[in-house]
């Protein structure tokens, strides 16, 4: 995907968060936004909108091994974020995800999802250019207050052959 096609594909998809179903307007569709930080011990944290699903549902799919919990937001939730990676200049430094983010020395990635399974990046690389990490911080902090706020508390997960509700990775 060129930048010029991010650049499009962006606005046209936040263009659409702009409407919600109580407005008349089409609901948002399922979105995902994964933060990942690319260093030894490094987290995956995933966001994930709720668009229309039903969340005792949703809790109770376990999680395989090795996968992160998801926090499920409202979409009025994700459309404010999603504005606010707007305001933080994404669309201007996103960049389709890489299959091995670490080939290219990025340490840290914020990454959107849309419903058709594309990705689209803001990366955090050392040495890259001040406008674009100051670009990286500032999305990275938007995600990280919605996501404090929304961390998942408690995920039914699988293990050792056993299924159950436990406390979640990140929930403590």
């Amino acid at each position: 995907m060129t930048r010029t096609a991010v650049l499009v594909l962006l606005p046209l998809f936040i263009g659409c968060a702009g409407t919600s179903s109580e407005d008349g307007g089409q609901p948002l569709p399922q979105t995902r936004v994964v933060m990942q930080q690319h260093y030894r011990n490094g987290s995956r944290f995933v966001l994930e909108n709720l668009a229309g699903r039903d969340i005792v549902e949703l809790r109770s799919q376990p999680v395989r091994k090795g996968e992160s919990p998801v926090a499920w937001v409202s979409d009025a939730e994700m459309r404010r974020l999603l504005k606010s990676f707007e305001k933080s200049d994404f669309a201007a430094y996103a960049k389709p995800r890489p299959s091995d983010p670490r080939a290219f020395g990025v340490i840290g990635e914020v990454t959107i999802y849309d419903e058709q399974g594309r990705a689209r990046s803001i990366l955090r690389r050392r040495g890259q250019p001040v406008a674009e990490a100051e670009a990286y911080q500032s999305v990275a902090a938007s995600y990280q207050q919605v996501w404090t706020a929304n961390r998942p508390k408690f995920q039914a997960a699988t293990g050792d052959g056993e299924f159950g509700v436990k406390k979640a990775e990140f929930g403590r």
